[in-house]
């Protein structure tokens, strides 16, 4: 899997991955946010803990570190998608 969010998208689109609708996440699932740049735009992806509390495990930013956050109740960012990585072996 590529390094930076952006190229992550691109390779689970590319036949890597299932595009999750919001409310079907499960464990494992990678969350995109949009980006400060503008919600067209990917600025950051996370991977998700639990979906009934609405956790995730991530490297928010310096300050904050890796750690467990919530994706619930808004925050400065939006969803922008959510998607679930098939595995290799499934691939034609």
């Amino acid at each position: 899997m590529p390094r930076t969010a952006t190229a992550q998208r691109i390779w689970l689109a590319d036949g890597n991955g299932t595009p999750i609708q919001p409310g079907q996440e499960k464990p494992g699932d990678l969350i995109f946010w949009d980006s400060y740049l503008g919600p067209s735009k990917i600025g950051h992806v996370m991977i998700i803990w639990s979906p009934a509390s609405k956790t995730t495990i991530e490297a928010r930013n310096t300050r904050a570190g890796v750690g467990y956050f919530s994706y619930a109740n808004g925050s400065s960012h939006r969803i922008f998608e959510i998607w679930r990585v098939r595995k290799v072996a499934d691939r034609p």
